[in-house]
């Protein structure tokens, strides 16, 4: 095995809670596919712990469109893959619930928190005509992208 490191302490109680918290809201069956990362050992010794680790540590910016992709949202969050769950089941009511936008059509990972916020800021202040050249630019025929996340984990 390769050298252990330790997770830091405070992001490892942050996703105890989160686990807690989703727990309400989630279908026995469904948790393991809601939470795809397991934190109950402190320290991580094999290189595929270390590419989860580093997921699970990222932030995503993301943007999401209904059926017919006249509806734009754009969001933040450290697990895209519970975010667009929580989207596409409709369990947080809101804007993607009423509107139903659950089609995901542009993804960018960040390290920084507060870069992530930042440009989700900016990508909010563009005008659509921008923000279509943007999705057209990485996913041309707006193709649902959670599919592709998924083969991915």
């Amino acid at each position: 095995p390769s050298e252990a490191f330790l997770v830091p302490v405070q992001r490892l109680y942050q996703f105890r809670k989160l686990t807690k918290i989703l727990r309400h809201f989630v279908p026995q069956n469904d948790r393991d596919f809601m939470l795809p990362f397991n934190f109950k050992s402190v320290i991580l010794r094999e290189q595929s712990d270390r590419r989860i680790l580093k997921e699970a540590f990222m932030y995503y910016v993301y943007m999401l469109t209904n059926w017919n992709n006249k509806v734009l949202y754009i969001g933040v969050t450290n697990n895209l893959y519970r975010r667009i769950y929580e989207h596409k089941s409709k369990i947080v009511d809101g804007f993607t619930k009423r509107y139903n936008v659950n089609k995901l059509v542009y993804y960018v990972a960040m390290e920084d928190v507060r870069s992530a916020i930042e440009h989700e800021k900016r990508l909010k202040g563009w005008t659509r005509a921008k923000k279509d050249a943007l999705i057209n630019s990485t996913n041309p025929n707006w193709d649902d992208l959670y599919d592709k996340i998924l083969k991915n984990f």
